[in-house]
């Protein structure tokens, strides 16, 4: 029996062991080890911060635009607020205090007398003026024959109308009245004449204040805001945006457990033992 575990002993102290490593690798501290040596590979990566888009790497930075307050056209910057001073004339009436409105005047009335003289009425308008006081109208007017300037017994050619006869109808000058200006009215004359200008009276303004000729009207809005950024960079609604771009970078790496070294990838692989 003694003798048994020495022998025992010595077979576990020198490493002996009934199991065996696959081909290529060596037995350590009861594991089946096996040295890794080979080329590292190669991948396209970006500096930190930068993101890979195609064949370039790109970062976005992005910040807050500046904020700029304005007033739309017209509008004046007033304790806080945006101010609009509005001017237009206000409406009004004409009237005369004196005399009647004419246009943009007044005017007055006034009479002068009428210039009575006789003549002949309307439809006596011929004068025959070997008569006293006589007018007269043809009447059974005919034509002649034509080259003939004859009329029949008690006619008489009408010289100012030849190739006519007609006989003579009598009536006598009819007084009447007539003005040089103006018009007739009861044997006077109406004129009128300039007095001055018509008075102007404003009507109360209906929004603002009222300068009598000017209505003033004020509109008051919240500033505007628009959004500016630096050169180089584009808005984004508040945000002001930069894309920079760097060229690409060459990585070695390894697989696995391997640690990169001088472009290869070193490192030990371990199985169990074949039992």
């Amino acid at each position: 029996m003694k003798k048994f575990l020495i022998i025992l002993s010595v077979i576990i102290l020198t490493g002996c062991s009934f199991n065996k490593c696959p081909d290529g690798y060596n037995f350590n501290n009861n594991f089946c080890e096996k040295k890794l040596n080979e080329k590292a590979k190669e991948r396209i990566t970006c500096e930190e911060g930068y993101k890979l888009e195609g064949d370039k790497c790109i970062k976005e930075i992005q910040e807050l635009a500046e904020v700029v307050e304005y007033c739309p056209k017209g509008y004046d910057k007033e304790d806080g607020y945006c101010i609009l001073v509005d001017k237009y004339d206000a409406k009004y009436k004409l009237y005369c205090p004196n005399g009647f409105l004419e246009g943009g005047s007044c005017y007055e009335h006034y009479y002068t007398d009428a210039y009575y003289s006789k003549q002949c009425p309307d439809d006596y308008p011929h004068r025959d003026f070997l008569k006293e006081n006589a007018c007269y109208q043809w009447y059974d007017v005919y034509r002649v024959d034509y080259g003939l300037t004859i009329c029949r017994s008690g006619w008489e050619q009408i010289t100012s109308k030849p190739g006519y006869c007609g006989k003579r109808k009598y009536s006598t000058l009819v007084g009447v009245y007539s003005c040089f200006s103006g018009k007739l009215k009861d044997e006077k004359c109406l004129n009128k004449r300039y007095i001055s200008a018509a008075n102007r009276e404003y009507e109360p303004c209906k929004n603002g204040y009222n300068g009598e000729a000017v209505c003033l009207k004020t509109d008051v809005i919240d500033y505007k805001k628009d959004y500016k950024c630096e050169s180089g960079y584009t808005l984004d609604g508040i945000n002001c945006i930069k894309i920079e771009e760097k060229e690409t970078l060459t990585e070695q790496f390894c697989e696995g457990d391997l640690k990169p070294k001088d472009g290869m990838c070193i490192g030990v692989t371990r199985v169990p033992l074949n039992k």
